[in-house]
């Protein structure tokens, strides 16, 4: 309608106006509101997906009490308090410990999501590839924000929030972390969304970065080891395994790691610790080589030189990697891993349940 064309157009003129003030350049503008067209197709089933990965749940504690006349068994330390007492007037002891239940109560869990999305920026992830994987780091990443700003806001007083922990980490012969993370952030485990604007900021120049930044070569265990050492800190670990936090790891490649056995290894280690789900995605296209030609004087363009597949890629993910047939279902793709994931969580639920 008319009415919803004049909307979009005003919201497109204020995105771009406040972009500008944040210092982006028309070019990068361009770009980001490319990426928000194309992902708009999964974006909004994918903020609702992530609320499945709450349950509500119905806790109640025993508690053990002490100082009663009667119980299931005495207390030795609060009997020695009270030996003066046995001896004058042994009728008034209570030492004996008693057992009981709470209430139950109502809560939902994970507390915390948290999403790795591992990311290819060798040298061989040509520019189609690399606009892909933007519009799906995008449409991932910018719908777990909204997700958790849309909690916050639906919470009733009282609730703990859902809180969100992000990281997008390139990787090629060395990994870093694209989004830019505060000491509090990597301390916490926690996506501080305090500021929505400086956040949206961050997301943007993270995915800005991916259609730039050449890390050469394909080695993804460093990357891979990164997460694993976060998912397995102590402070987190009993959470987890509490269901009081559940990650999701996507890796995002178009070849083969040069890391096959280590990458193994750890992807392995991941997928079997609890509520931790690893992932892996496979780009289409023709394998190239991460380390250009040199021009010579027969020849002065720079061009990536062809090789053969290995087979590398479904060594280390097995059943839990896809091969895309086409570049554009990498969306829909990653959509459906994410779906799988949380099917697999639900069943494991219930099976805990069942034992």
């Amino acid at each position: 309608s008319n009415a919803s064309t004049k909307a979009g157009a005003r919201e497109a003129k204020d995105f771009l106006e406040k972009m500008k003030t944040k210092g982006f350049s028309d070019k990068d503008i361009k770009r980001m509101m490319e990426i928000r067209e194309r992902a708009d197709a999964v974006y909004g089933g994918l903020v609702n997906l992530w609320g499945f990965f709450l349950q509500m749940t119905q806790t109640s504690q025993l508690v053990e009490e002490t100082r009663h006349r009667g119980g299931f068994a005495p207390d030795i330390d609060e009997f020695i308090r009270q030996l003066p007492e046995f001896e004058t007037n042994p009728d008034t002891l209570r030492v004996f410990l008693r057992r009981y239940v709470t209430p139950e109560v109502e809560s939902y869990k994970p507390k915390t999501i948290e999403l790795h999305l591992l990311l290819d920026l060798s040298g061989s992830m040509d520019v189609k590839k690399r606009r892909e994987t933007q519009e799906t780091v995008y449409a991932l990443a910018k719908s777990l924000v909204q997700f958790r700003r849309n909690s916050e806001a639906l919470a009733n007083e009282g609730d703990p929030p859902t809180t969100i922990n992000l990281r997008l980490i390139g990787f090629g012969s060395t990994h870093q972390d694209l989004l830019e993370r505060t000491p509090f952030e990597t301390e916490e485990g926690v996506l501080d969304d305090s500021h929505p604007a400086d956040l949206d900021d961050r997301l943007w120049r993270s995915i800005l970065a991916i259609g730039h930044i050449d890390l050469k070569g394909t080695q993804d265990a460093p990357a891979l080891q990164e997460v694993l050492n976060d998912v397995s800190r102590p402070d987190r670990e009993g959470q987890f395994t509490q269901g009081d936090r559940v990650a999701v790891i996507v890796e995002m490649t178009d070849g083969e790691t040069e890391t096959v056995g280590t990458s193994m290894a750890i992807v392995d280690a991941l997928n079997r610790r609890s509520n931790v789900y690893a992932r892996g995605v496979q780009i289409p296209g023709q394998l190239q080589s991460d380390t250009p030609t040199k021009p010579t004087d027969d020849d002065p363009h720079v061009m990536h030189e062809i090789v053969p597949e290995t087979g590398r890629f479904n060594q280390v993910w097995r059943e839990n990697g896809l091969r895309l047939d086409k570049i554009e279902q990498l969306r829909g793709i990653v959509l459906k891993l994410l779906i799988k994931a949380l099917m697999d969580k639900h069943k494991l639920s219930f099976l805990n349940w069942c034992y």
